[in-house]
């Protein structure tokens, strides 16, 4: 199918509900509704009285079914989707609500191979749950257990110093070609990961960043975008190191009432 024959297509599939649209297409087959088309967007959709530009239902039973569905593929970067908010009393950049299924239900869910599940950052909070953060234990989907070597651990913990430090704002961190953290300012409490990295390595990673400058896909050059490395601490599984620190003493505390029992 042609592109004017597709462009014919949706122009009679959209005339009854958008008989006030303007739709417009250019030389290289871009569509823009309501607005002009441009070489980055296939389609364009801009709503200037309504609440939605694209509303997208699925209602059928069987197999998976999807309101909306995006991939990308190839190039430098790749958004299956891509959204920005802002102007109003509340923005969000994606907004979510889930009514209760047969088994689970996920607001969001989110799977990578070689990367992240999510990347958050936010100048007034962190991130905020409501319900808990739980993570797999199950022994079921593990291999090679074994009890935890506490030689040492509590000795070690005491070489970390605890640091009460401030974020660089985000115009310092781009001047220094960094990652821009949007931290909440103020004081923050935590350890330096270069430190903990030489003493518990394996719950240090190195992260790559993504130096974007905050643009969207249409300011794009076409260029690969610049990375830069910085380290980031697991505090959840710090958390065990010092239960087994605890426990290491206890043994400790233990054994020398032990023994001034016997001298006794």
């Amino acid at each position: 199918m042609s592109k004017l024959t597709s462009f014919l297509f949706l122009s009679l599939m959209l005339l009854p509900t958008f008989a006030w649209a303007q739709i417009n297409l250019n030389s290289g087959g871009q569509i823009g509704i309501n607005t002009s088309p441009i070489s980055s967007n296939q389609l364009r959709v801009i709503a200037s009285s309504e609440h939605t530009a694209i509303y997208g239902k699925s209602t059928s039973s069987g197999a998976a079914r999807y309101g909306v569905r995006g991939e990308a593929s190839n190039g430098y970067d790749s958004y299956a989707f891509y959204g920005t908010a802002s102007g109003a009393d509340y923005n969000y950049g994606l907004r979510v609500s889930v009514q209760p299924g047969t088994f689970n239900s996920w607001g969001v869910y989110s799977t990578s191979s070689g990367g992240y599940g999510g990347y958050f950052s936010g100048t007034a909070a962190g991130l905020y749950v409501s319900g808990g953060i739980y993570q797999p234990s199950d022994e079921k989907l593990k291999t090679n257990i074994r009890e935890m070597d506490r030689t040492d651990i509590a000795s070690k913990l005491q070489t970390l110093r605890p640091l009460q430090y401030e974020f660089l704002d985000n115009e310092t961190l781009r001047s220094r070609g960094l990652p821009t953290t949007h931290a909440v300012e103020g004081e923050h409490m935590g350890l330096s990961a270069q430190q903990v990295a030489d003493v518990f390595p394996e719950i240090v990673r190195d992260i790559v960043h993504v130096l974007d400058e905050g643009q969207s896909p249409e300011e794009r050059t076409g260029e690969p975008f610049q990375t830069v490395t910085t380290k980031a601490i697991n505090y959840d599984e710090l958390t065990v190191l010092l239960l087994a620190a605890v426990q290491e003493l206890q043994a400790e505390v233990k054994a020398l009432k032990t023994q001034l029992n016997e001298e006794r």
